[in-house]
C-alpha cells in the first residue's frame, strides 16, 4: 500500500470505525452493517477507482436493505447476480451468491441508497481526499461528526419495512440522485405487497403503468406485480388502513 492508502486505513480504523461500533454497526472491510427491525442499515466507504499511491479519495455511501423486499424482487423475476444468465438460475453458484447477498448485503443491493454528501447542509457528491497522515486530524473533525449528524439519522429513520414503504409512497426522504421515478413506484408496490395497506396498490400500479408505458421489460414486470397480488390475496396486515 502507498502512503495515501495507509493514511486512509488509519483514519478508518482509528477515527471512523469506533464511531460506528458505538452505534452498533459491525465491520467487514470498508462496509459497516447494522441489523434492526428486519432490515439492514449500511455505511460503505468507496474509494475512487483512479486512486494512486500518493492520493486517496473516498466517498461515503449509505443504504437500507430489506431482505423481504429482496426476496419478493427475486420471486417476481427482477434480481439476478451480474454473472448469472437465466439458463443457470438454479446453479449452485447462483444459490451461494443469493444466500450471501441476503446474509451480508452490499450497499449497491440496498433499496434506499444515498451518499453522505447529499445529506449535508451544502448538498453535493462529496469526496474526501488524503495524501498523508498529517491530513487525518482535519478529516476527523469533519467526517465522523457529519456522519453522526446527517448520515446515521437518515438511515435510522428508515429502519423498517413500514418506514421504507412510507418513503417511497409519499416521496419524503427519497434519495437525491440514485433512484429513478419508476423504481420509486416499483419499490412502493413491493412494500405495499409486503406490509400494506392493500388498497393503496391501485394508485401505485396506475403510476407504474404510466411510467413504464414505453419500457417493455419494466411494463412486463408491472404485469408480474399485478399477477402476484391476485395470487396472494391481502393478508390481515396488508388489509389494514
Amino acid at each position: 500500500m502507498g502512503v495515501a492508502q495507509d493514511a486512509f486505513h488509519k483514519f478508518l480504523l482509528l477515527d471512523l470505525a469506533p464511531v460506528l461500533k458505538s452505534a452498533e454497526f459491525s465491520r467487514s472491510s470498508n462496509t459497516f452493517r447494522k441489523w434492526t427491525n428486519d432490515v439492514c442499515l449500511i455505511v460503505n466507504l468507496q474509494g475512487n477507482k483512479w486512486n494512486t499511491a500518493d492520493r486517496y479519495q473516498f466517498t461515503i455511501n449509505l443504504g437500507v436493505f430489506s431482505p423481504a423486499a429482496y426476496r419478493l424482487e427475486h420471486e417476481l423475476g427482477w434480481t439476478f447476480p451480474d454473472f448469472v444468465s437465466f439458463s443457470d438460475e438454479d446453479s449452485k453458484e447462483y444459490e451461494q451468491d443469493w444466500a450471501q447477498r441476503l446474509a451480508a448485503p452490499r450497499e449497491v443491493d440496498c433499496h434506499w441508497r444515498e451518499r453522505l454528501g447529499w445529506l449535508m447542509p451544502e448538498p453535493s457528491d462529496k469526496w474526501w481526499e488524503l495524501q498523508s497522515e498529517s491530513q487525518i486530524p482535519s478529516l476527523s473533525r469533519e467526517v465522523p461528526p457529519s456522519l453522526v449528524r446527517w448520515g446515521l439519522p437518515a438511515i435510522e429513520r428508515l429502519a423498517s419495512n413500514e418506514a421504507l414503504r412510507d418513503c417511497f409512497l409519499t416521496g419524503r426522504s427519497l434519495p437525491k440522485v440514485l433512484l429513478s421515478p419508476h423504481d420509486r413506484f416499483r419499490y412502493a408496490a413491493y412494500f405495499l405487497l409486503l406490509v400494506g395497506p392493500d388498497q393503496r396498490l391501485d394508485g401505485v400500479i396506475r403510476k407504474l403503468k404510466w411510467r413504464t408505458r414505453r419500457l417493455p421489460m419494466l411494463r412486463d414486470h408491472v404485469g408480474r406485480i399485478i399477477a402476484y397480488r391476485h395470487a396472494h390475496p391481502a393478508s390481515a396486515a396488508r388489509s389494514q388502513t
